[in-house]
């Protein structure tokens, strides 16, 4: 194929990219859903309790800290329920839910955003 112009030939493949870049981006990591009421995202590490048959808590600071923590439930989240696996999640904070574990905030995880598994998996 030939091109008319040196000005078309000089952006033809710039002019490409900028089409295409934006839709391989999009499609290559999942966003939060905005249309979710009340939900958060909360990157943080994934630790196992074991208190009341074992407990999985989303902790969003460096420790573990029952006031950064987000005891998680959920579908289809057994993918992240790894103990120390990084995570990034959407989930729905539900403050007045009470748990067997009394840690942490009880959060619904609602999407998946990342998953780093701890290198010993």
């Amino acid at each position: 194929m030939q091109y008319p112009n040196a000005f078309e030939r000089r952006y033809a493949l710039p002019f490409a990219i900028g089409l295409l870049l934006p839709l391989v981006l999009a499609c290559s990591s999942p966003q939060p859903d905005p249309t979710i009421k009340g939900a958060i995202v909360v990157s943080g590490t994934i630790n196992h309790v074991a208190i009341e048959g074992g407990c999985w808590l989303l902790q969003a600071g460096d420790k573990l800290d029952t006031m950064t923590a987000y005891l998680i439930e959920g579908d289809d989240i057994e993918e992240i329920l790894v103990d120390g696996a990084k995570v990034t999640v959407q989930l729905v904070p539900r403050p007045n839910a009470a748990s067997f574990c009394q840690m942490g905030i009880v959060a619904t995880v609602v999407k998946i955003l990342k998953v780093e598994l701890p290198d010993d998996e």
